[in-house]
């Protein structure tokens, strides 16, 4: 019998070319992309998880509350919280601080690169399972002259030698012998360093920084069991108010692996965060993945008239319903089995191009676990899409199919699968649009400033022991509009101040402030516009003035500011000389900020360079020859201000990417589905058109009497998909303070699109059976 089903299934598959291709493509199309979205959300998933013990690893987090009760979650800690944990807290079976990475010299003889160096204590190696292949395994990091590299920058400086035992200059520095060499970073990780520095010798050039009131460094803490999570986070809450009688912070702990996908935190609590797009991506490959399976229902329905009579005649010889529908869901399960092994071979193919729109590393293993879980899944769609086809067609009557009485049904069933699967398409190609309108948005609003045509780099130590001197330089080059010292992107403030004093402020205010250093000339180079006062006019003069942003004025609620007595950190007073017309210097989700202006040059570690368009490599070439005059060790490194600007929101624009193929994905199956249905009606009416066109219909009347039936369907489709594409996607825009408006003209263009696609699908198949000869149509019922 399983003989006979098999010949069965090869002859109808090579008899009828049209349907096979059409129906393996589409399951192709389904499961590739399911293949590619569960890749992608499994390496979601595994971010920062492939440390062993990752379950038992956590970061330590600060909230900080303020006296209105607002409370803001933040990563840096207090530096001796590290030794009260390994000392107080016996569940901590280890616990590290560490700095953020940081771009530094890396010398060895004539050799010197620019390398990402981590600051850290040595126990960030009994914390995290950096894999050591050479060196120390047991103390990696010796002592304070002992550094820890990676493969890569081992092999950059020593190729095919080992670098354990040599000695580098750090930062023109400080002298570090490599203790031991470790694996490269994986992909998915938060860390990404080239060496891991001793954190006490950044200590010694930040001293403050170990203190109970000083956060510098995040903190990592592997604890001896998770079940021990609550009881230390019940105890470490108030553990810098114990020792800090002026400090409001609560610490706890939270799991390192989460916070890729959990690190949105409101009021102290973790409420999400990128695992939306987790989530939002893996329903659209469930549905794609169900389009497919509704599309091969179609396709084998539509089939019924010509699998009718093999019908009658099975059951006639004695076939059973059941041998009937384990035949149909046996030829459904090995048309996926088919498009299984094209759907493995087409995601090893567009991997590569999967990657770049994802900005991802992925890579594709081909093991026998992967290949079988492949076909594992393909069974289950196999079933899924086979299933209702193989209950159908083996519930035909014999007798009235062999008496060539009509037996189709379904009709609304299949009508509604098709609205279905375009209410889905226009739910996708409505998000789709959306989403790249508020990235546009986001790359064409007035921030508040001009970053065209900016170019940022970090300052050296000779140019910041020459501040002056390479400013004048820089000026005399061509190209050159201006230049700023200041130490930070103007649309990514990350220093923060609570300690600004002015008259009236209510005791207990411990209101958020950010604050940048800069020179005299950073609102002229960035363009910003003074709505109050004046600017700075001189660096010196200027050391104890303050220009501020409309929405500080508003918090210290001062109408008048200009003149206003301020006092930063209990220094000196100074005075409000100008108010700034407020500037984006966050996230464009969140709100604007308070900001201080403080023209202190000194404390400014990069400089912005406004150049003209017309010479960008001269200009470039010239900034590079003077950093040379003054710090000629060091490569000259830069970015553009408008691209580090579109980086922030790398997020959104793999959101975009994935959700543009996807729609054109879950358009095209969606199209197939309608050929197969367009197939069925034009069986089904055979009869009909040849009459009608015995009777004079013309062939334009019943091509449009065809295609009406289809149009229908997709007006209904947009009216139930657009009301839910309305809605997720304002809820996707409120996540924004900025942003932009969702237009009627997004629902135009979609249906006109949709419209005109599952036209021209519909029509070329109406007008195949329009033009029948009705003599053939006639003989043929």
């Amino acid at each position: 019998m399983l003989i006979n089903y098999l010949k069965t299934f090869v002859r109808n598959l090579l008899r009828f070319k049209v349907y096979s291709i059409i129906n393996i493509f589409g399951l192709t199309l389904g499961i590739t992309t399911a293949l590619f979205i569960a890749l992608w959300v499994k390496d979601e998933l595994n971010f920062d998880r492939t440390h062993a013990d990752s379950d038992r690893i956590y970061e330590l987090m600060n909230n900080q509350v303020y006296s209105d009760g607002r409370i803001e979650t933040v990563y840096s800690t207090q530096g001796l919280i590290v030794g009260e944990l390994m000392t107080s807290y016996p569940e901590v079976e280890a616990a590290a601080r560490g700095d953020w990475p940081v771009s530094l010299l890396l010398r060895n003889g004539e050799r010197s690169l620019m390398q990402n160096v981590l600051w850290a204590d040595p126990q960030i190696m009994q914390v995290f399972s950096f894999n050591v292949i050479d060196g120390d395994k047991l103390k990696p990091v010796a002592d304070e002259s002992s550094i820890v590299i990676t493969k890569s920058a081992a092999e950059r400086y020593f190729p095919g030698t080992s670098a354990v035992g040599k000695i580098f200059r750090l930062d023109d520095k400080y002298d570090l012998q490599v203790s031991a060499v470790v694996e490269d970073n994986v992909p998915n990780s938060y860390f990404n360093f080239d060496v891991i520095a001793p954190f006490n010798i950044l200590l010694k050039r930040k001293p403050w920084a170990e203190s109970w009131d000083g956060e510098q460094s995040q903190t990592y803490v592997k604890l001896k069991s998770p079940g021990d999570l609550d009881a230390v986070n019940a105890r470490i809450k108030n553990i810098v108010k114990e020792h800090c009688s002026n400090c409001t912070n609560e610490m706890f702990l939270f799991p390192f692996g989460d916070l890729r996908l959990y690190n949105n935190f409101v009021n102290g609590k973790s409420e999400g965060g990128r695992i939306a797009y987790v989530k939002v991506i893996s329903f659209i490959g469930f549905f794609i993945v169900l389009i497919a399976c509704i599309n091969f229902m179609n396709l084998s329905t539509a089939r019924s008239a010509i699998r009718g009579r093999e019908i009658g005649v099975r059951k006639v010889v004695g076939a059973r319903r059941s041998s009937l529908t384990l035949q149909f869901i046996g030829e459904a399960t090995m048309m996926t089995l088919i498009a299984s092994f094209i759907a493995i071979a087409a995601t090893q193919l567009l991997l590569p191009f999967f990657n770049t729109i994802t900005s991802k590393s992925i890579t594709l293993n081909l093991t026998p676990m992967f290949i079988g879980g492949v076909l594992l899944f393909g069974c289950l769609v196999g079933l899924l899409a086979g299933s209702y086809p193989a209950l159908y067609l083996s519930s035909i009557k014999a007798a009235a199919v062999l008496k060539g009485q009509n037996h189709f049904g379904g009709a609304r069933l299949r009508q509604g699968l098709v609205v279905f699967q375009f209410a889905l398409a226009v739910i996708l190609m409505i998000a789709s649009i959306v989403v790249y309108n508020q990235l546009d948005y986001i790359k064409k609003t007035n921030l508040g400033f001009d970053r065209e045509n900016v170019i940022g780099f970090s300052l050296r130590e000779g140019v910041r022991q020459n501040k002056n001197a390479f400013k004048n330089e820089v000026l005399k080059q061509t190209g050159i509009k201006s230049l700023t010292f200041a130490d930070n992107d103007p649309f990514a403030l990350s220093r923060y101040n609570t300690g600004i004093f002015w008259p009236g402020k209510p005791p207990g205010d411990y209101t958020k402030f950010r604050t940048i250093f800069t020179d005299k000339d950073f609102v002229s180079t960035m363009k910003m516009t003074i709505i109050e006062g004046r600017d700075y006019v001189d660096t010196e003069a200027d050391s104890m003035s303050y220009l501020i942003n409309e929405k500080a004025a508003e918090v210290m609620g001062l109408k008048d500011p200009i003149g206003t007595p301020v006092v930063v950190e209990s220094g000196d007073p100074g005075y409000i000389v100008g108010v700034i017309k407020d500037w984006n210097n966050q996230n464009l989700r969140d709100d604007i900020e308070p900001v201080i202006v403080l023209c202190l040059p000194r404390a400014s570690g990069s400089a912005f360079v406004k150049i003209e368009g017309a010479n960008t490599k001269e200009a470039i070439d010239a900034i590079a020859a003077a950093q040379k005059t003054f710090d000629p060790s060091y490569p000259f490194e830069y970015h553009f201000l408008d691209q580090r600007f579109e980086d922030h929101y790398r997020n959104e624009s793999s959101l975009q990417n994935l959700s543009l193929v996807f729609t054109f994905i879950a358009i095209s199956i969606s199209c197939l589905g309608l050929f197969g249905l367009a197939s069925f009606m034009a069986e089904r009416r055979t009869k009909e058109l040849g009459i009608r066109k015995v009777l004079g219909a013309s062939l334009s009347q019943l091509v449009a009497m065809l295609c009406n039936d289809f149009m229908k369907l997709i007006l209904i489709s947009l009216l139930i998909g657009a009301p839910f594409a309305w809605w997720i996607m304002d809820e996707f825009l409120s996540g924004y303070k900025f942003h932009t408006n969702i237009s009627w003209l997004v629902f135009a263009i979609v249906a006109l699109v949709l419209l005109g696609m599952a036209m021209l699908t519909v029509a070329w198949r109406s007008l195949r059976a329009a033009m029948m000869n009705p003599v053939d149509s006639l003989r043929s019922e």
